[in-house]
């Protein structure tokens, strides 16, 4: 027997990111008019950025496409606060921000969480958790000192490995962390303060003149903004790009489904007993029961500093110079880690036209595969970079055909049926990527759809062909005759 299943196309989910540059503040809070009440910090909170082995396993990709929705789940993310001030030259340095005793980080032992759905209502802020445990989870108010301003950074690792001495908050950075391709890591920084984010509020200006909101940028963020509205919007980058996958019959007896356009049903296939060891009867469509992507950085740094260029958030780098293979899981349910793929097969439409085709109820061209894998793509020499080749490893299974009696040639009689399994290698190369605006590499922040293409395994048939004996003639002898 022969097996043909190749992987037929990318498709390209564009995303776009918004970024900022970071916001200092002055050492003293001007206009002390307003009530000089203690001020809560209330963190808002942007969409994740829809620019749209390890032991444990992480829920996948936080957010998602405009196609699939955008949305938060109540994810555990990190916060770190700084007091910003400047010297002569106006440079701004960041340093630990401190409570009024001078002696105790404002966000110590606190863990955070994403709103529920996404929503920019006051309600669904960013909470900070005081207790995680209690039911119902209970919730921590926490105040701005009284003077200064402060600069506020957030990530999310999900539940990639990483010792608490790697994170560092002191030189803003997170070393050494471990990652398997269900974790969706995110760095972020605050939104510009300006009239276009937070529109003309308590006073400061319609954008009739810079210096209202130049002020109100460097007197960010501090219970002086707070009192006027302004507080800060974290806007979280995704730092890997991230592989989603579908499966595609590419002839009939490679599905599980196919469409009666006579009938206007789906035929299901018919799953059948196996002698392979199996408990279960099998299917004999096609079923995709493993995708890998090979070799990719399975330790990444991440630093949470603004560039000073682009305004983003700074890249990952791979840490050191190893790799791993990254194997697709799927998803049972948001919030909840990820599991092994359960082995799931393509359906076919058997339609005459188009017409047909939109009268085949619930048909889909391709069918999704896992949630998806998310990694980083590095230069040759481990570099911030990308690469254009990704290599991966897909396994296949079919119930075929094992042995059967023939009393005639259209009548098989007491078949069995084995379970075959397949594994073939293949790149998916950058130069090959089609979509609205094409890349020349894989991208971090970026979603890539990946169409596997697949078909039966081939029975061997040899035909034989009978050649009849040709006529040579004849030749009379008589021996008798013969002296």
């Amino acid at each position: 027997m022969k097996k043909q299943f190749f992987y037929a196309a990318l498709a390209i989910g564009m995303m776009s990111s918004c970024s900022s540059n970071d916001l200092p503040g002055n050492q003293q809070p001007e206009n002390p008019n307003l009530a000089e009440d203690k001020v809560a910090i209330e963190l808002g909170i942007a969409s994740p950025n829809l620019n749209i082995e390890a032991t444990t396993k992480g829920i996948g990709a936080v957010g998602g496409t405009t196609s699939e929705g955008n949305k938060w789940n109540k994810e555990k993310l990190g916060v770190w606060m700084y007091k910003v001030t400047y010297d002569e030259s106006g440079i701004a340095t960041e340093s630990e921000a401190l409570n009024d005793d001078n002696t105790t980080y404002v966000l110590e032992g606190y863990t955070f969480e994403a709103p529920a759905d996404g929503s920019t209502d006051a309600k669904q802020q960013i909470r900070i958790v005081k207790d995680e445990n209690a039911s119902p989870t209970l919730y921590q108010a926490v105040y701005y000192p009284s003077k200064y301003a402060h600069s506020f950074y957030g990530y999310h690792l999900d539940d990639a490995r990483v010792e608490p001495s790697n994170i560092n908050r002191e030189t803003q950075s997170i070393t050494d962390i471990t990652i398997d391709g269900t974790q969706d890591i995110m760095t972020a920084g605050t939104k510009e303060v300006n009239l276009s984010i937070y529109g003309t509020i308590n006073g400061i200006g319609d954008g009739s003149g810079e210096t209202p909101w130049e002020t109100a940028a460097k007197q960010s963020f501090s219970a002086w903004s707070a009192r006027r509205g302004i507080q800060p919007i974290l806007n979280f980058e995704h730092k890997l790009a991230r592989l989603r996958f579908f499966v595609k019959a590419g002839e009939k007896s490679a599905a599980s489904k196919v469409w009666n356009s006579s009938g206007n049903t789906w035929d299901e296939v018919i799953k059948v007993p196996v002698t392979s060891g199996e408990s279960e009867n099998q299917s004999q469509a096609v079923q995709i029961t493993s995708v890998k992507l090979l070799g990719v950085a399975d330790k990444i740094n991440l630093e949470l500093k603004k560039d000073g260029v682009t305004g983003k958030m700074k890249p990952a780098i791979q840490s050191g110079s190893t790799t791993a293979d990254f194997t697709l899981q799927e998803r049972t349910s948001l919030g909840t880690a990820l599991r092994g793929l359960t082995p799931i097969a393509p359906e076919y439409f058997d339609g005459e036209d188009e017409a047909s085709k939109a009268e085949a109820t619930g048909y889909k061209e391709k069918t999704r595969v896992g949630e998806s894998i998310m990694f980083l793509p590095v230069t040759a020499d481990g570099g911030n970079g990308t690469d254009a080749v990704l290599n991966l490893e897909i396994e296949v299974q079919q119930a075929v055909l094992d042995t059967y009696e023939e009393p005639s040639p259209e009548d098989f009689q007491n078949e069995t049926y084995i379970l075959k399994k397949g594994k073939l290698t293949t790149q998916l190369l950058a130069s090959k990527i089609t979509g609205t605006s094409p890349q020349s590499s894989f991208v971090p922040g970026y979603n890539y759809d990946v169409t596997i293409k697949v078909y039966s395994f081939q029975r061997i048939e040899i035909t034989a062909e009978l050649t009849p004996w040709a006529d040579g003639g004849s030749i009379e002898t008589a021996p008798g005759d013969e002296f």
